[in-house]
């Protein structure tokens, strides 16, 4: 099921008038990409350090680790908005760089 996501207050189209409108699914809006999580390969125990370090922001349901780059998957937009304020934070003696994942790229992941 898709919801319509506003840029700003007013936009929603009228009903029946929906042609052109995005439609996006607002699960993959909640996902944040970090990237400078290591140095090498992360491990399952730089999954829980991240998935600790970002709970922060409101509850979690999935942190994939690849290479030195990570997605977190909020439980809800709201946290994942909240989460892009820790970008340039320090984490593991690293600044870390974190940004709204893409849809595009926060669909594959929750898929």
């Amino acid at each position: 099921r898709c919801r319509w996501l506003a840029l700003w207050p007013g936009s929603f189209p009228r009903k029946g008038n929906t042609k052109g409108w995005p439609c996006v699914h607002v699960a993959t809006m909640s996902a944040v990409d970090v990237t400078n999580v290591s140095d090498d390969e992360a491990t399952a125990e730089t999954a829980e350090l991240l998935k600790s370090f970002f709970e922060f922001h409101g509850a979690i349901r999935k942190v994939t680790v690849s290479g030195t780059a990570a997605c977190i998957q909020f439980a809800d937009a709201t946290a994942a908005r909240s989460a892009l304020l820790f970008d340039k934070a320090a984490f593991l003696g690293r600044t870390i760089g974190v940004a709204q994942a893409s849809v595009e790229a926060a669909a594959e992941k929750v898929a």
